[in-house]
């Protein structure tokens, strides 16, 4: 599973680890280089799993798509699965069924 943080509590999380690492353990140039190294093979991927992450799921979104247009009832397929609706409502499709059954955020055609 992946796993999210974020980007900016990563960033500090890891600028203040190096500095904490850089200060204890610097004595001459060679030792920098020495200390930066083992930082990036070693340290890094540790502090990385010290910042917390975030469960999430991927949203699917999908568009209802005039599939027969009646004068009472109008069927509408959804982009993603194919799965088709029947509307009577006269409202937007979108606003009666926001969600399909296969998980996906239905959108409204002036929606970006």
């Amino acid at each position: 599973m992946r796993k999210y943080m974020d980007k900016e509590t990563a960033l500090q999380h890891l600028i203040d680890r190096l500095m904490e690492s850089a200060l204890n353990n610097v004595g001459s140039r060679a030792d920098v280089d020495a200390v930066f190294l083992d930082i990036a093979k070693n340290r890094l991927p540790v502090w990385l799993d010290e910042v917390e992450t975030y469960d999430v799921a991927e949203i699917k979104r999908g568009r209802w798509i005039v599939q027969d247009k009646g004068i009472i009832v109008t069927s509408y397929c959804c982009s993603e699965c194919g799965e088709v609706v029947r509307d009577d409502t006269g409202y937007d499709v979108a606003i009666d069924y926001p969600y399909c059954h296969c998980g996906a955020k239905m959108r409204n055609e002036d929606d970006e």
